[in-house]
């Protein structure tokens, strides 16, 4: 378990939590900044989740000055969770919003506010009294049943495995068969979706990844069963085998592309959770230091991985088919993840994805890690990512040759809950860009460029850069290229309308495209580009993109996209 120096750790973030408890609700109010499920405006909030995880991190930790607290957070936590009607089981996410004025009922914190509960049932039960236990169990179980009612799809890996890790140990603790063999029989399901596309569906997400290896370590210390432990240790080999592989050790950084991220950089707590699941000095944070539920997990990453994550100076080339396509019910295209790390940089891009904001598509990471930048291709509409956005990129070595168009039926923040209706939105800024983004101040501005033909060329931390657009067209409108350093961020941008807002409509336009090319450590090559038969032809030496110009309905466009490496199809050149 957890050693002395990462309880003093974690009991410092502890203080430091509680120095935020509303005694008159019971609960941690500071600020926040709710997602797309809330009304609320960022502001000093009670977001009910972080009371839960601190009653458990107070347990965890031994903290017995807090004990109390902690079990007052858990009683009031337990009054707000709905026990009667459709949403029975269900938290809303904040005390000041009911999950009737939510834009939506956030399904998974059934899951995120059960599972730190049933770790305290299992490992501090003793530390509460009968009735607190009674009313802990009976919230578990609520909460279990929803997370079976809702039966959600095992390609949402996190809310998956926190659901299987729920339903089968509180099947165990009380008793309750029909929770214990829904739980199993998701993990089979889990399992066999995982060997059957060879990875995660949010391939490479530090974010998702990360978390769902913390699950696995409770699954693998909580749950004696053969056959739970058997495929939870497969899949967490394999979990840690992605994470690993995009590993630069110099940089500190799992490195791109994501199909989800939240951060630009790994967080603080993602640094603490793998430097302490590698048990070595990796340099990316303090020795033995924790975050708040680190006395709670005991995540480890597999020996066989190790080297993975220790190997410094890599000069590594590599493929890998992310998803195969149409079988897979969120992208009817298949991707594939192409990756270039060496000792000073890594360039890695996703071959077709939208561009909503959680997608890092094509990203690099230059530099070391006291000084390091990311450079990430964006579509951005107003200021923010535009979801409707798509790219298609061929990539060899340290040049990415992207396309990007759009989807009439897509969205506009979010993919689904933020749609375009029938093809129109409204707009005063619309462009395609680089965003280079520094992880401290002063990096930027070490940063030189010299104006170039379609573009910049850039010396970034002593490696050269080049960003440019051989093309870009929108009916109606003149393109432009344009760049502006604001903060610790530089922002090189192909314009497609920035002025008075007015409606864009994608069914009147006849070509609204952007070519760019993303060349880390080596010279761009020349590009041409060639409108023919609706598509926009665009080849170098050895990178060819065929894609449509045209605005079209996301199934349609999203299949007809071509990307030859060498004159070969990528999806052939693509390890399984």
């Amino acid at each position: 378990m957890a050693n002395e120096a990462i309880i003093k750790s974690v009991r410092q973030i502890v203080d430091e939590k509680m120095k935020n408890f509303n005694r008159e609700t019971g609960l941690i109010r500071e600020f926040n900044t709710p997602n797309y499920h809330s009304r609320l405006k960022p502001g000093e909030l009670h977001f009910i989740n972080i009371s839960t995880k601190l009653a458990a991190a107070i347990f965890s930790c031994g903290y017995e000055k807090y004990y109390d607290d902690a079990k007052a957070m858990l009683k009031n936590v337990i009054a707000l969770q709905r026990t009667t009607g459709e949403l029975s089981g269900l938290w809303s996410v904040y005390l000041e919003e009911s999950l009737e004025e939510m834009v939506m009922p956030d399904w998974n914190y059934a899951d995120f506010n059960a599972y730190p509960m049933l770790y305290i049932l299992k490992e501090h039960s003793d530390k509460l009294d009968a009735e607190l236990k009674t009313a802990v169990e009976k919230a578990c179980s609520l909460a279990c049943y929803a997370i079976k009612r809702r039966n959600l799809a095992v390609d949402y890996t996190n809310p998956t495995v926190m659901g299987i890790y729920c339903t089968i140990l509180c099947g165990i603790l009380l008793g309750d068969s029909k929770l214990l063999d829904y739980g199993k029989h998701k993990l089979e399901k889990l399992y066999f979706h995982i060997m059957k596309a060879g990875t995660y569906e949010e391939y490479n997400s530090p974010t998702y990844s990360l978390l769902a290896a913390d699950i696995y370590s409770l699954i693998l210390r909580h749950i004696d069963d053969a056959d739970v432990i058997e495929k939870v240790t497969v899949l967490n080999h394999i979990l840690w085998n992605m994470l690993g592989e995009h590993y630069h050790f110099e940089l500190g950084e799992i490195c791109g592309p994501h199909l989800r991220q939240y951060t630009e950089f790994l967080t603080s707590v993602q640094c603490s959770t793998i430097q302490n699941a590698v048990s070595a000095e990796l340099g990316i944070t303090e020795s033995n230091q924790a975050s708040l539920l680190s006395a709670v997990y005991d995540t480890k990453c597999p020996q066989e991985e190790l080297p993975l994550f220790l190997e410094k100076n890599k000069n590594k080339d590599f493929r890998r088919i992310v998803t195969p396509g149409a079988i897979y019910p969120k992208f009817y295209w298949p991707q594939v993840d192409t990756q270039c790390i060496r000792p000073n940089f890594a360039l890695g891009s996703n071959s077709m994805s939208d561009c909503w904001n959680q997608r890092c598509n094509v990203v690099s990471y230059i530099g070391n890690k006291e000084e390091k930048v990311y450079i990430r291709l964006r579509a951005y509409l107003d200021g923010y990512d535009f979801s409707s956005g798509f790219s298609v990129t061929a990539q060899k070595g340290g040049t990415a040759l992207s396309v990007t168009n759009f989807h009439t039926d897509w969205g506009k923040t979010h993919p689904t809950l933020d749609p375009v209706i029938d093809g129109k939105f409204m707009a005063k800024d619309l462009r395609v860009l680089y965003q280079i983004k520094a992880n401290t101040d002063g990096v930027i501005q070490k940063i030189t460029t010299e104006k170039t033909q379609n573009g910049y060329r850039l010396n970034v931390l002593g490696t050269q850069v080049e960003i440019l657009f051989p093309f870009a067209e929108i009916t109606g409108g003149t393109p432009y290229i344009e760049t502006e350093i604001k903060d610790n961020e530089m922002l090189i941008s192909l314009v497609l309308y920035s002025g008075e807002e007015k409606e864009i409509d994608f069914s009147v336009l006849d070509s609204m495209a952007v070519v760019s090319v993303l060349s880390v450590g080596e010279n761009a090559p020349a590009v041409t580009v060639e409108k023919k038969s609706g598509f926009i032809l665009a080849e170098s030496t050895n990178l060819k993109i065929k894609s449509p110009h045209k605005p079209l309905k996301q199934m349609h466009s999203s299949l007809l996209n071509e990307i030859l490496i060498d004159g070969e199809n990528v999806l052939k050149l693509a390890d399984m």
